[in-house]
């Protein structure tokens, strides 16, 4: 758990992802989080930096997981959940 927490800038970044990752898009979560679809990139990037794997495919108007983003949004999503 210590790794993940020197991994993580922040737990923000967990969340602007399981919001991208459940719409497949970047603008709707930006939506959702009422933020602009920028800091929602910026949010997805640095966590993917971070972490070092990319976790979407980036493709014209929708993202789609990387089997690295589909475990991440497995766990995180249950994880919220449960928060």
């Amino acid at each position: 758990m210590q790794e993940l927490w020197k991994l993580l800038t922040s737990p923000r970044h967990l969340i602007v992802f399981e919001a991208a990752a459940r719409h497949g898009s970047f603008t709707k979560a930006a939506a959702e989080l009422n933020v602009q679809q920028p800091a929602v990139s910026a949010a997805i990037k640095k966590l993917e930096n971070s972490l070092g794997v990319m976790m979407f495919h980036r493709n014209h108007r929708k993202v789609e997981l990387t089997k690295a983003g589909e475990r991440l949004f497995a766990d995180v999503s249950i994880g919220l959940d449960h928060i």
